[in-house]
């Protein structure tokens, strides 16, 4: 079978869509070396990801519209190229031509609740008339969880049987890290020696992260555990999300002098991090997947999430759970972990045990079945 892959996001996005293509392909490889990949692009990339027996990388210049690449060049390329099967790592496409289509849908928030994604309304136009083409030209639909599944069936009104849900892996490099190291490594990333409390993700207004300082602010109340609350993750407009501003998340903090914004990291200073982290939050509104539970518990951090969406899917019985609109119990989740040492130690354990069940290699194998059963094979 002959596989054509949309990989424009390497070199681009850093995490997200990027960290999701390049997990695939880290694998596919693997698990279908009797396959054969067209890898298109439309900028040149020098990445040893793409130096497989199987892959070949193929560069059509965009010009000056995506739009136009996906449905002028790509449709008509991918025919003379015989693809049996094209995959879009994401739904920011139109692309339409006689190839069997599967689109990778993560995320469909923005349509769920104003509270969960704010957009100007032209972002949200468009990227609604976006998805709902794609909805009609797609042969079948990948996304990373069971609970975003339901979403796209219920509000995009797509027939269950053209969904499959296949869950995102971690990296390998996300393990425990040898703790006699650590604190300088901690020290150079900028957290110094103290203990801390971290959150990894955006800073757009789904994160929840007002939320989470005033649980921070309850949690420095209430007990006498002066710890740091460490922020990872860029103010970007993703998607047209608006992204708030540090400054605007610790205004009226009581300790916002204990709150650091790191603002991006690298995945080695993010396992670092996870490592030296007392528990991992993720205060989010909504979560398609959750991958820094993921993370965090492949390195043996304690983690707590709001009980919503496709969170406490991902976290199992690893995890603490909390109403993101209630401080209180944010903070009250904190207080547990960091009190109760023994159930701090099982979260560590069960977390370990968890995050094995994401492994790449199985997510590509899964893949690999969705490409198959597009081309009726």
């Amino acid at each position: 079978m002959r596989i054509g892959i949309d990989i424009r996001v390497l070199g681009r996005n850093r995490r997200g869509f990027e960290a999701y293509a390049r997990g695939l392909l880290k694998r596919l490889h693997e698990v279908a070396p009797d396959d054969e990949f067209v890898l298109y692009i439309d900028h040149p990339v020098d990445d040893d990801i793409l130096a497989r027996s199987n892959y070949r990388a193929k560069v059509i210049p965009s010009g000056a519209h995506s739009l136009l690449w996906t449905n002028r060049a790509l449709p008509r390329i991918a025919r003379e190229d015989g693809i049996d099967v094209f995959h879009f790592p994401s739904s920011n496409t139109w692309f339409a031509s006689g190839v069997k289509t599967v689109v990778t849908l993560h995320d469909i928030s923005f349509m769920l609740r104003n509270e969960v994604a704010f957009m100007p309304f032209y972002t949200k136009a468009y990227t609604r008339l976006l998805l709902w083409r794609m909805r009609d030209k797609a042969d079948l639909l990948i996304t990373d969880s069971e609970a975003s599944r339901r979403d796209i069936c219920a509000y995009m009104e797509v027939q269950e049987s053209r969904v499959r849900v296949v869950h995102l892996g971690v990296d390998e490099r996300f393990r425990p890290l040898d703790k006699e190291g650590l604190k300088s490594q901690l020290v150079g990333i900028g957290v110094g020696s103290r203990p801390y409390l971290l959150y990894v993700g955006g800073l757009d207004a789904r994160k929840n992260l007002k939320t989470l300082v005033k649980a921070f602010d309850i949690f420095r109340d209430e007990t006498n555990y002066n710890p740091l609350l460490v922020v990872v993750g860029e103010a970007r407009k993703a998607m047209g999300n608006i992204a708030t501003k540090p400054d605007s998340i610790v205004a009226g903090a009581r300790n916002r002098e204990d709150i650091l914004f790191l603002g991006y990291a690298s995945d080695e200073d993010l396992v670092s991090l996870y490592n030296g982290a007392m528990l991992l939050i993720i205060p989010s509104l909504y979560e398609a997947f959750g991958l820094t539970a993921v993370e965090a518990m492949a390195c043996g951090t304690p983690v707590i999430g709001s009980n919503n969406a496709a969170i406490p899917e991902v976290g199992g019985d690893a995890a603490l759970y909390f109403s993101p609109n209630e401080p209180e119990q944010m903070a009250h989740c904190m207080a547990r972990v960091l009190s109760e040492p023994e159930l701090a130690q099982r979260m560590r354990l069960r977390g370990l045990e968890r995050a094995r069940l994401f492994s790449w290699k199985e997510k590509a194998r899964q893949t690999l079945q969705c490409y198959r059963e597009c081309a009726g094979l």
